[in-house]
């Protein structure tokens, strides 16, 4: 039964032009994203509040401006600079913000208390996932075929 749900799912038939205007609807919402990022951290700087929770923030930040640019020059232009941002730049994005998050949460706990230090241990251990897995990225389509990946 799952097999059956799996082949209908890799069968769809979706144009290139479904594919552009998803991409363009998604973009729409990562640049608001963007903009409330620069919200928030303008101000944190404004009230003279920066921690490292707004460090995180800002390097997500950045990975996500690489990621919205690959993916845009991905889908619309077939670039390959489009699809090597977009690759490398989604997994950042993602554990860059938890690692904000799990940040934020660490700077509101009292800094004598056991559970800070776990919420910081957990912050270590998600950092060394975040690298392992982009060097698995990395090994993977390093040692590979991609360049044989074609968007048509």
């Amino acid at each position: 039964m799952f097999l059956a749900a799996l082949h209908i799912m890799v069968d769809l038939d979706v144009s290139l032009d479904v594919i552009r205007k998803a991409s363009v609807g998604t973009a729409v919402l990562e640049v608001i994203g963007l903009l409330l990022a620069v919200f928030r951290l303008w101000f944190r700087f404004r009230i003279r509040r920066l921690w490292w929770e707004d460090a995180w923030a800002f390097a997500a930040f950045v990975f996500a401006t690489n990621y919205l640019t690959g993916n845009w020059l991905y889908v619309h232009y077939a670039s390959t600079v489009g699809y090597w941002l977009t690759i490398l730049s989604s997994n950042p994005v993602i554990w860059l913000v938890r690692h904000s998050t799990l940040f934020s949460v660490a700077r509101i706990i009292y800094p004598s208390l056991t559970l800070r230090r776990m919420v910081l241990g957990i912050a270590l251990m998600f950092f060394l996932l975040f690298v392992s897995f982009m060097v698995e990225k990395l090994w993977y389509f390093c040692g590979s075929g991609w360049h044989g990946f074609v968007l048509e």
